[in-house]
Order: C-alpha cells, then sequence, then structure tokens
C-alpha cells in the first residue's frame, strides 16, 4: 500500500512540475515526463534555475526588400536592363 501512495504521490508532483514547466512557456509535457522518470525535484529545481523563456514581440509584416524576391515573376534584377 505505501507503494502505490508513493507511486502516486511521484505521479502527481510530476504532473504538477509538468504544469509549472507550461506555466513559464516551456514544453510541459517533455518536462513532466522528465520529472517522472528522473525525479520531481531536480526538475524543478532545474525550471527555477532556467526561468522564464523570452517571449518574442510579434514583428508586423514587411515585403523583402532586396530585389530576388522579383526573380521568376517576369521582372528583371538588373537596373540597367530595359523591356523592349
Amino acid at each position: 500500500m505505501l507503494a502505490l501512495g508513493s507511486f502516486l504521490l511521484w505521479t502527481m508532483l510530476s504532473i504538477i512540475v509538468g504544469i509549472y514547466a507550461h506555466r513559464i512557456g516551456r514544453f510541459g509535457a517533455g518536462y513532466g515526463l522528465t520529472a517522472f522518470i528522473l525525479s520531481p525535484l531536480v526538475v524543478w529545481l532545474t525550471l527555477l534555475a532556467i526561468g522564464h523563456k523570452a517571449r518574442k514581440a510579434p514583428q508586423p509584416y514587411s515585403y523583402p526588400t532586396d530585389l530576388k524576391y522579383a526573380r521568376g515573376r517576369g521582372h528583371s534584377t538588373d537596373p540597367t536592363e530595359t523591356k523592349s
């Protein structure tokens, strides 16, 4: 009976570590599985050490500035070339 209780505690702590990892922007399922295999305490301390994952600000869409984009669309990339 003690083994079953220990197993359930280990599983619950691993799930909690996975949820915490997800909340700080990490891959929660991976960290939860790692916590289950290794140790929830070790993985939780690792997550505390590495901290939150930096979120990138969304970049506004911009068109390519180089002339290579025009190739293959009937446009020349040579500014000295004239159409005949």
